[in-house]
Formats: structure tokens, sequence, C-alpha cells
């Protein structure tokens, strides 16, 4: 479901970043939870985006003019 990829190295240090900057104003496992919940909740939103961007676009997007590409190739920017 949720698979890990190496971008998400990124968002995994920048959620433990948070979590030790939060330790000061609250408890350790309320910092490590509250982390936990926001790395889980940012990787779910984009799947669902991603999911929902391959759903409305299966072949690509154009690089020219950001038209769903069809079959036939761009209904914009394919010469006719």
């Amino acid at each position: 479901m949720l698979k890990f990829q190496r971008r998400d190295t990124i968002l995994l240090a920048g959620a433990a970043l948070m979590a030790v900057g939060m330790i000061p104003f609250t408890t350790p496992a309320l910092a490590i939870a509250v982390a936990a919940a926001i790395f889980l909740g940012i990787k779910w939103y984009s799947a669902r985006r991603q999911r929902q961007a391959e759903e409305e676009a299966p072949l690509g997007l154009c690089a020219e003019c950001g038209e769903a590409i069809t079959e036939s190739g761009c209904p914009q920017c394919s010469p006719k």
C-alpha cells in the first residue's frame, strides 16, 4: 500500500527532526506519535493524489501544454 521510496527519507528525516524539536514541550512518546501521524498522513495523501492523477491521465501529460495524452497523442500540440 504505502511503498517506501527514496524520497521518503527526506520526509522521515523531517518528521524525526520535528519529533526532536517537540520533546522539550511534550513527552517523548507524544512527540514520536505526532511525528509518525504526520509522516503517515503525508504518505497517504501523496499516494492518493498520485493514484488520482494516474486515473485522470493514464498515458501521462504533455510536456508542452499539460493536456492529458490520448492514444493519438496530445490533442493540442500534435499536428492534425
